[in-house]
């Protein structure tokens, strides 16, 4: 809620202008930041495998009203397992110059506001100095300016609010909320529809918008393709492309490469991608804004990076693959399509094919996330062993012979 003080008329806040009616505390609200800029940026460190999303907010010289308050949806469907995206360790949020762990702050938000099967993507959190960071019930990320310091004034812009994630880049909705004043007769007797109305003109003066922000898909999942082919889409008609043949071109080379992913072809489908990225990085900032460049950029190289460079996609596995278990050999089932299967452990490891959701291999080493596992081609018989990561399969009972 926002901040409320005693005054003449029922109701009043900051930099909006309404109908004030003795004794009804009426009220009509327009939002007061309209033209916000919110501008993002997004970088890879190899070294801790993280994605950091720097976030920057322009409030016009037009608008009457300052900014106190950014969040940005970091909710996901997907379930937590061991998608590479929920892990949360070290990951912090700055709150009152105190570093609280990213695990912490959710524990003590249960139970969130959320739709059954909804999570949170963790993250991590620096912050312009004055401002704490956060996350509340509804799965936002949130950026919120303390007491005392001055929040984003008309005309003028502040940056340095930055989310880090091991989640790739995607577009996310963002609320840019300005400050405002309750201002009520006497703050002891605020009336039950005074309070309702508050929360009425609160919800309206939020500015909505969109940004960068984290996913949490597996890297060269058929999921993560079809997430870059959305997301891509969604910023053209956002106007994030402006050149026409500059958007024709990023839709055309995505639709190719898929087409060669489709066909089991690993090398052309990367030649393909390669292209792609030699698109974006030819692109200039009169024909997109910064926020496709990093989009398309970083996903992009993720999807060329987990293609095999042979034919791939082996045939379903049947009720016979489960008679084949060797004995006192546990069993697995791969519960995704397009799994990677990767000649070490990591996501560094290279990938030497995938495999098709429902086939059932046998498991031997665990390392961390990773299961070394092994299975019989069919036609071939060749036998075939790599790593797969554990969120993508799961235990399943041997049949005997």
């Amino acid at each position: 809620m926002p901040k409320t003080e005693t005054a003449r008329c029922p109701l009043d806040y900051c930099g909006i202008e309404h109908p004030c009616e003795s004794g009804t505390g009426g009220a009509h609200a327009s939002s007061n930041a309209p033209g916000v800029l919110a501008q993002a940026e997004a970088s890879f460190d190899a070294g801790t495998q993280r994605y950091t999303y720097l976030l920057s907010v322009n409030n016009p010289s037009t608008n009457t009203g300052e900014i106190s308050d950014l969040s940005i949806d970091v909710t996901t469907l997907i379930p937590k397992a061991f998608v590479p995206a929920f892990d949360s360790s070290g990951l912090t949020v700055p709150v009152g110059g105190d570093l609280i762990p990213f695990d912490e702050k959710l524990a003590k938000l249960q139970p969130l506001s959320l739709p059954a099967g909804t999570n949170v993507v963790p993250f991590d959190q620096s912050v312009p100095a004055g401002w704490d960071g956060g996350l509340g019930v509804d799965g936002q990320a949130a950026f919120s300016s303390r007491t005392g310091t001055p929040n984003i004034a008309p005309g003028t812009s502040l940056g340095g609010f930055e989310l880090i994630s091991r989640g790739m880049p995607t577009i996310r909705k963002m609320q840019v909320v300005p400050f405002w004043v309750f201002l009520v007769d006497n703050v002891e007797a605020v009336a039950p529809e005074q309070e309702a109305q508050a929360r009425e003109v609160e919800k309206a003066i939020i500015f909505h918008t969109f940004s960068l922000g984290t996913s949490a898909h597996t890297p060269g999942t058929f999921a993560h393709w079809d997430q870059v082919r959305d997301d891509l889409n969604q910023a053209i008609q956002l106007g994030w492309v402006p050149d026409h043949t500059l958007a024709t071109a990023l839709v055309t080379q995505l639709a190719s490469a898929r087409q060669a992913l489709d066909a089991t072809d690993g090398t052309l489908a990367k030649t393909r991608l390669q292209t792609l990225i030699q698109t974006v990085t030819q692109s200039t900032p009169a024909q997109r804004r910064r926020e496709i460049f990093d989009l398309m950029f970083l996903n992009t190289q993720r999807l060329a990076q987990n293609l095999p460079s042979v034919g791939f996609l082996a045939k379903s596995s049947t009720v016979e693959d489960k008679l084949n278990c060797p004995p006192g050999v546990r069993c697995a089932e791969v519960t995704a399509e397009g799994a990677n299967l990767r000649e070490s452990p990591g996501v560094g490891g290279r990938v030497l094919s995938r495999l098709p959701k429902g086939a059932i291999v046998s498991t031997f080493e665990i390392q961390g996330d990773w299961v070394q596992i092994e299975r019989c081609e069919e036609p071939t018989g060749k036998v075939v062993s790599g790593w797969l990561h554990r969120s993508l399969v799961k235990q399943v009972q041997c049949f005997e012979d």
